[in-house]
């Protein structure tokens, strides 16, 4: 089972809504990084702490997005001493990346208030 299988959704009807849409992990890893160098390890549980345990994403969906992440020049990882942890650390571009996604933020959030009215009324 893939982790877009396993991710925690509600069930609606016919209809299967997710907690925690797929395209967000790599915008979240950058952002949490955007707080100070972490593991993957740390990365996970503290995913799992902030959806206050809704999405526990395991090292399938963490560490392919972190790879891509570091071949694409948004985050780096010190070489380390083989056995101990080598956390992960943004870049430049990987900082501004993160400025990029809260200005859409923003502007994603008057979007879904419009949305949300609009569901309200029909």
């Amino acid at each position: 089972m893939d982790d877009e299988e396993s991710a925690p959704c509600c069930r609606c009807g016919p209809f299967r809504v997710r907690f925690f849409p797929p395209g967000l992990v790599r915008p979240l890893l950058l952002r949490l990084l955007g707080e100070g160098p972490k593991t993957g390890f740390a990365l996970m549980k503290e995913v799992a702490q902030r959806t206050e345990g809704r999405w526990a994403p395991g090292p399938a969906a963490i560490y392919p997005a972190l790879r891509g992440l570091e071949e694409e020049g948004f985050v780096r990882r010190e070489p380390g001493s083989l056995g101990l942890p080598r956390p992960y650390y943004l870049t430049p571009k990987g900082r501004e990346a993160v400025r990029d996604w809260e200005g859409m933020k923003r502007s994603g959030r008057d979007e879904l208030r419009t949305l949300v009215r609009l569901w309200e009324q029909l």
